[in-house]
């Protein structure tokens, strides 16, 4: 699945099966900016409902239940290692907090304080988070807000850093 984006600015959810020409849509109701699977039939997605708006939706493509979970959120939805959870930013004035949805509880719940002005996070196999500033790589083991600076090598040059993905080798 991806994000379609159409010349009327629509943005859908579709998805493009191997045997069939062209794609097939998922979700075309609403503005799909990012999104992260639960499991086969249910997805949280960042939503844009207006320009300044960025929303969290749950959406269950079976039933077509939609339901707003969170408003002013940042555009990474990474599933938590270990967990029937995804996790977001919430971005609240003065002091962003990385949140998951949890899959079973359907709750919501503050996991710790975003690295500052951190928008992204991704999760190691063991749990670790890891967000980025934009020029280094910072993660977080105690939940307890306490970043601290990756050691990277020096032949890999970081600037402008704005998405993070960690592959199965970690």
């Amino acid at each position: 699945p991806c994000i379609l984006q159409r010349y009327n600015c629509k943005q859908d959810l579709v998805t493009y099966p191997l045997k069939v020409c062209g794609p097939i849509i998922l979700i075309d109701k609403l503005k799909v900016g990012y999104h992260s699977w639960i499991d086969n039939i249910s997805l949280l997605l960042f939503v844009l409902e207006d320009t300044s708006t960025n929303v969290l939706h749950y959406y269950n493509l079976i039933t077509k239940e939609n339901k707003k979970l969170a408003t002013d959120i940042s555009r990474s939805l990474q599933r938590v290692t270990g967990k029937q959870a995804v996790s977001f930013v919430k971005k609240t004035p003065g002091e962003w907090l990385i949140r998951e949805y949890d899959a079973v509880t359907k709750k919501i719940i503050k996991i710790m304080p975003a690295l500052h002005n951190g928008e992204f996070i991704a999760w190691t196999k063991k749990g670790l988070a890891k967000m980025t500033d934009g020029v280094d790589i910072y993660f977080e083991k105690t939940g307890n807000n306490n970043w601290q600076k990756e050691k990277m090598k020096k032949e890999i040059p970081l600037q402008n850093i704005t998405r993070l993905a960690i592959n199965e080798k970690n």
